[in-house]
């Protein structure tokens, strides 16, 4: 299903995707669901941050949800990708271009910055691009 959801997004030319692991929040009726069956198995709520598996899934394992997740961002930010879904012969394809790289690719790179720069410091990057994209259809 990993792989297949990377396609999907691939062939529609998405131009960013978020992966996210499912996360029962305590005091929510997914999180009371799962308790009652037995399936919560982390309980550090440091874990609950939509990147760990803190339950038992029913059709995979634990590790293979996780290594799933962790595929599809390395599989649908892959250089291949990217260039297949930044529509480089059209119109605003270096703005597009220019989010992948900066999404996923130079991560690692400010990842350390974030106990420093407030949360949404990127935001007016993100507002830019898609007023540039909004004004280009119109």
């Amino acid at each position: 299903m990993f792989s297949q959801t990377v396609q999907f997004g691939v062939e529609a030319r998405l131009e960013t995707a978020t992966f996210t692991i499912l996360t029962p929040y305590p005091g929510t009726l997914l999180h009371k669901k799962l308790d009652s069956e037995g399936r919560i198995t982390n309980r550090n709520w440091a874990h609950y941050d939509t990147t760990h598996v803190v339950f038992r899934p029913k059709r995979m394992s634990a590790a293979e949800l996780e290594a799933g997740y962790f595929r599809a961002y390395k599989d649908f930010y892959s250089w291949r990708s990217i260039f297949a879904r930044c529509r480089l012969q059209e119109p605003g394809s270096a703005k597009r271009l220019l989010l992948n790289i900066a999404y996923k690719k130079l991560e690692p790179a400010y990842s350390p910055l974030g106990k420093y720069l407030r949360a949404g410091w990127a935001r007016p990057i993100m507002d830019w691009f898609a007023r540039s994209n909004i004004a280009q259809q119109h």
